[in-house]
């Protein structure tokens, strides 16, 4: 039996209380190990799955590998930011198994949006880019059992969004804007797309 998503955020979510105890009492050297483990953890629980990997799964073991850049890593200027980021698209990572019909993409935007983009408007851009692009990855990485019409059209404007090279260099505040509505852009023409 595979993992459950909700187990992984409870992994996920007891790190991050434990790296905010260690950071009320000014232990910020033990942050990142925290992180750390718990990451390698999700991670050695997801790629050590006998079950067929889901959109979900996919993400989780690419956000878990530390050994991969992603464009995520971007949004952090330091190691503990980086994982930071990694650890905040985890807990926004919507459990997709699958991609069956448009109407399951154009659901799951909707519903990043309506959680990105009150993120967006309260200032909290990092947390809008997090949701959008875990979400993003999640659609991408889900298997589909069968083709139908608009998949192609709808997964190529996401695609365009977040597959490349990461930058070699952390985003500033406005590079993270524009990422932010670089990603919505993509969201948006996928919710064009009809059947």
């Amino acid at each position: 039996m595979g993992i459950s998503l909700a187990t992984i955020k409870r992994v996920v979510t007891e790190a991050q209380m434990r790296v905010e105890a260690l950071a009320s009492e000014r232990l910020r050297y033990a942050l990142a190990p925290v992180y750390e483990m718990a990451l390698s953890s999700v991670y050695t629980f997801v790629t050590e799955s006998d079950d067929p990997p889901s959109g979900w799964v996919r993400v989780a073991a690419l956000l878990t590998n530390m050994r991969q850049r992603l464009l995520i890593d971007a949004l952090g200027a330091a190691p503990l930011e980086q994982l930071q980021a990694r650890v905040r698209s985890l807990l926004d990572l919507p459990e997709i198994i699958t991609i069956e019909a448009l109407d399951d993409i154009h659901f799951a935007i909707r519903t990043a949006i309506s959680i990105g983009a009150p993120r967006y408007n309260s200032g909290d851009i990092q947390g809008c880019c997090t949701v959008y692009w875990a979400t993003m990855q999640a659609i991408l990485l889900a298997p589909a059992p069968r083709g139908f019409n608009g998949y192609a059209r709808a997964l190529g404007s996401l695609r365009n969004a977040i597959e490349g090279d990461p930058p070699t260099a952390p985003f500033d505040s406005q590079g993270t804007d524009d990422f932010a509505w670089e990603l919505r852009d993509a969201f948006d023409a996928a919710l064009r797309v009809t059947g």
